[in-house]
Formats: structure tokens, sequence, C-alpha cells
């Protein structure tokens, strides 16, 4: 939590200077390895078992968070992600 006593003031400011956190969760699934998410840029990395990388922008949190508590993260990924948000694959390491 960063103290602030001007909210306001303080996100006047350029966006470098904003708050920003990036979560890292391995998962549980037949088929993605880990999640990740900027709460800055709201976008959305996903690494599949198979070494592929996808990621998505424009994320809201609230889609993040309901994908972590899925009881099938593939299923929605499928239904709720792969084809409601701008992505990019980006090349296997």
């Amino acid at each position: 939590m960063i103290d602030v006593p001007d909210w306001d003031t303080y996100y006047d400011v350029e966006p470098k200077f904003l708050p920003a956190a990036v979560i890292r969760r391995e998962v549980e699934s037949g088929h993605i390895k880990s999640v990740s998410y900027d709460t800055y840029k709201m976008s959305m990395f996903l690494e599949f078992h198979d070494g592929s990388r996808y990621l998505f922008a424009g994320v809201p949190v609230s889609v993040f968070n309901s994908f972590l508590v899925a009881e099938s993260k593939g299923k929605y990924f499928k239904n709720k992600i792969e084809n409601a948000y701008p992505h990019l694959k980006l090349p296997k390491n």
C-alpha cells in the first residue's frame, strides 16, 4: 500500500509513477502452466505446458481473479478470455 496524502494529485503525475504490480501464479491445469497479471497495463500473460506463451491486453482484474478461482482453468480460458481480448502469441523460450 502506498501512503499518498492526496490521491487525486498523485494521479496527476506521469504514468511511470503510478503504482503497479505483476502477479504470477502457477496453476493446476492440464494445459496452462502459469499465469501473470500486470495491474497497471491490465495485461494477462499465459504460459502453457507445451511452451507456447500468449499476452492478452485489456483484461480486467476481475477476469484474472475469476480465472484463478475457476474449477477448470482451460474451460474458463476458452470461454471467457481466448477470443474476448486482443492478444499476441509470443516466441517460445
